[in-house]
């Protein structure tokens, strides 16, 4: 009775620590979370030196090895703390539920603060997991007391800076994709400014005592000012703030397309749909599926690509590579693997998050249709990312006068191939995933992880003084990244009779055995996606009729009885 009064004092608190306790991937984060960090240590404490080392080998190093646990923790909790925190309040807004608990007898204040502490609780036991750690930093030698507790403390007010941030944020915006969006750009300004003005050799170096001063002052004014606009923000309409520049850009470009004489490249017709209606609204009714969208993402890509190229072929330099083209290439791989990612895992977690999954689902339209008319819009995405690629690959064919096009042919599978493996690989984490923001963070994890675990695993191995010739080898043949940059440095370098060869001549069996693994990969995707959609999306597989009963009723010529049901045997 005495717990049930005190959590009665605290309702949201309670509530919200019950519903995260009984969560399974709360203690599947916590568990990843800890062993990654182990790991790491352990990488760190005895990569060199390795394990059978004596303890005279490790004194001296703990100030490296406690910055360095530091910075590391400090960017993962940079990324993961606006994620876990950002849809207290948002989240409410979007369920229609804060009306709910403004009518209580609870204050703003109130409010603001059990949601606050119900989530830098949770955050606040994934940096308890590092207090064993930095205390085995402090027994190598290098590390004061005062440094010791320092970083703890800063660890902590680091948390719950960010963790405010993101309160106030989220009692700001509707949404909770704004109020993470405006939650990274706000703390990455404040503490570049921070950065700046102080003398800290690094962003993610170990905070001083000024710095846990102005965490702590950050903290206070966050929810002050989060309980004062919670009341007047709770019942404003949702803005789309992209949209809104895109129609803006529309009304500048009908503007300045008056001295033009009105040319319109493609006219949006206003037909209804007759045979696919979801492919219909997927191209004609979302940003990243109409044409004239897509063709202003295709403008921002190809224009730097463009002025680039036009500054090689004015400098007439053809020997040696083409640093800033190089460049490109990479930042155009990266927008549009994210791209991709965020699309493709929006498909099904955006209906859930919008209740409108249940309303989709009663169409007369199969599970698997659903999902294929459902890509239709990545899959018109991916064709216009194809245009900036190809312009790449056909400048640096054209301009290093090649009569083999082994490089073009062997960029455009890396294109084709990595983006429908990221395709279907988003949409299995949006039919799992039943938020849209958890389902884009983890498929652009996922992604990451592929790619950067895959290319770190033999510098990691070497790190480690672990032989793994064979190990290495299949590591390298299987890494995306890998693949890339093996067939870029035969494009820049691998002038005819001399440089770098590409891929396929250096081996073709496992240029084609990587191809091979990926496309199998991403037919295996598709195959399950097909088959788990109906579990997935919440649909009761209706059972088979009988075989050998025709469920038909047999009406009589006068039409005015009806003749039950024959077996298909007898009626044959």
């Amino acid at each position: 009775m005495k717990f049930r009064f005190k959590t009665m004092r605290l309702p949201i608190l309670a509530k919200d620590l019950l519903e995260r306790a009984s969560k399974k991937r709360t203690y599947v984060f916590r568990f990843v979370y800890g062993l990654v960090l182990f790991g790491f240590a352990c990488i760190l404490f005895y990569g060199n030196i390795g394990v059978s080392a004596d303890a005279g080998q490790s004194l001296g190093r703990g100030a490296d090895h406690f910055a360095w646990l530091i910075s590391i923790q400090l960017a993962v909790l940079y990324g993961l703390v606006p994620i876990l925190t950002a849809e207290a309040i948002a989240g409410e807004k979007q369920r229609d539920t804060l009306s709910l608990l403004l009518v209580t007898t609870l204050t703003p204040r109130q409010i603001i603060l059990q949601k606050f502490a119900a989530r830098t609780a949770s955050i606040l036991s994934f940096v308890c997991l590092s207090f064993p750690l930095l205390a085995i930093t402090y027994t190598f030698g290098g590390v004061t007391p005062g440094e010791l507790v320092a970083g703890i403390l800063g660890l902590l007010f680091a948390c719950l800076q960010l963790g405010a941030l993101a309160i106030l944020c989220s009692a700001y915006f509707q949404t909770t994709a704004q109020a993470l969006a405006v939650t990274y750009l706000v703390f990455l300004g404040v503490n570049f400014a921070w950065f700046l003005v102080s003398d800290s050799p690094t962003f993610f170096a170990p905070p001083s005592i000024a710095g846990i001063v102005f965490d702590a002052i950050t903290v206070f004014l966050c929810l002050a000012w989060a309980a004062g606009v919670l009341v007047d923000r709770a019942f404003v309409q949702s803005r789309n703030y992209l949209l809104e520049f895109f129609r803006w850009l529309d009304r500048v470009f009908e503007e300045m397309n008056v001295l033009t004489g009105g040319v319109v490249l493609v006219r949006d017709t206003g037909f209804l749909p007759k045979r696919a209606p979801i492919r219909w609204r997927e191209t004609r009714k979302k940003s990243l599926g109409t044409f004239r969208y897509l063709f202003r993402v295709l403008v921002a890509l190809e224009a730097p690509i463009l002025f680039c190229i036009q500054s090689i072929r004015l400098t007439s330099v053809r020997a040696g590579g083409d640093e800033g083209l190089n460049t490109l290439l990479d930042m155009l791989w990266i927008a549009s693997a994210a791209l991709v990612a965020i699309h493709a895992a929006s498909l099904i977690s955006e209906e859930r998050s919008r209740q409108t999954l249940s309303v989709l689902l009663t169409t007369p339209l199969s599970s698997k249709r659903i999902l294929a008319e459902k890509m239709s819009g990545v899959r018109r995405l991916t064709a216009i990312l194809l245009v900036p690629f190809a312009t790449i690959f056909l400048f640096e064919n054209w301009w290093h006068s090649w009569n083999s096009w082994d490089y073009v042919v062997l960029s455009t599978l890396t294109v084709v191939t990595y983006l429908t493996v990221i395709r279907w690989v988003a949409l299995v984490i949006g039919l799992r995933f039943p938020n849209q923001l958890t389902a884009i963070v983890v498929a652009l994890a996922v992604v990451a992880v592929w790619t950067g675990g895959l290319t770190l695993a033999v510098p990691l191995l070497q790190y480690l003084n672990i032989e793994a010739g064979v190990l290495a080898s299949l590591i390298r043949a299987l890494s995306p990244v890998d693949m890339i940059a093996g067939v870029q440095s035969s494009a820049n370098y691998g002038l005819p009779g001399r440089g770098s060869p590409s891929p396929w001549e250096t081996s073709s069996v496992v240029t084609a055995a990587h191809f091979a693994f990926y496309w199998g990969l991403a037919i295996a995707l598709q195959w399950w996606c097909r088959r788990a959609a109906d579990h997935y999306l919440g649909r009761i597989e209706q059972p088979q009729a009988p075989a050998q009963w025709d469920q038909r009723e047999e009406v009589s010529p006068d039409a005015t009885t009806r003749v039950s049901p024959k077996p298909v045997t007898e009626a044959v």
